[in-house]
């Protein structure tokens, strides 16, 4: 009947007859199948294009922003631009991809966007720097033990002189895929007086008298 509506978007198939113009001649033909491609009522377009603003890892999430001229914006998110997308906002640091969509209907057609790239950056992890840390004279810097993280820059430098020595360290989190590490990190070691010994006991050898008179002998640890 031509009351029939046309349907949903697509190809529908419709039933149709063909009366010739001479029907004494000719029969007339019925049931023949005709397909019609409908289209959406009303083309689409977005409005507003896609953006998002990145953050910083644990903070508050920025959420994407897009309009189209028709229908419900809705976003999708994955680690690749040309992988899988779903519905879930990530939370761990690193490059993600979002796109934004609308789901065609009877009215309107359907929109997808490209994807936009965006940075959940790293986030700089809370440490306090090691403190009363003490060496003795001649020690080297990995002899002085740090807490767990913190590491020497130059763990084979000595402590230097007596008194109040600052130098240069290094914080690793136990989680390096979300926290930054954090480095040149002034940390102070208190040098102290070391104990001294003897390495090569007093010696001296004899000599005739009006001869050049022998030097004694003697090392220590520290000195000379």
């Amino acid at each position: 009947a031509e009351t029939t509506p046309v349907g949903n978007v697509g190809n529908n198939p419709f039933k149709v007859t063909y009366t010739p113009s001479d029907t004494d001649a000719y029969e007339t033909v019925t049931d023949i199948e005709v397909k019609i491609a409908v289209s959406p009522a009303a083309t689409n377009s977005w409005t507003k294009e896609l953006s998002i603003t990145g953050w910083i890892y644990g903070k508050t999430k920025n959420d994407p922003s897009a309009t189209a001229a028709h229908g419900t914006v809705t976003y999708a998110y994955s680690s690749s631009e040309n992988g899988t997308y779903s519905a879930d906002v990530p939370t761990t640091a690193g490059t993600w991809y979002v796109k934004a969509s609308v789901a065609e209907t009877n009215d309107y057609a359907g929109l997808e966007s490209k994807p936009v790239a965006f940075t959940i950056a790293k986030a700089v992890p809370d440490y306090q720097a090691p403190s009363g840390l003490k060496a003795a004279y001649g020690q080297k810097l990995k002899e002085v033990s740090l807490p767990d993280g913190f590491s020497w820059d130059s763990a084979s430098k000595s402590v230097g002189k007596v008194g109040k020595n600052t130098f240069k360290a290094t914080f690793t989190p136990s989680d390096t895929s979300n926290y930054e590490t954090v480095k040149d990190i002034d940390v102070t070691v208190t040098v102290e007086q070391a104990e001294n010994s003897r390495t090569k006991k007093l010696t001296i050898k004899d000599w005739t008298y009006g001869d050049k008179a022998n030097k004694p002998e003697f090392e220590a640890e520290f000195g000379k």
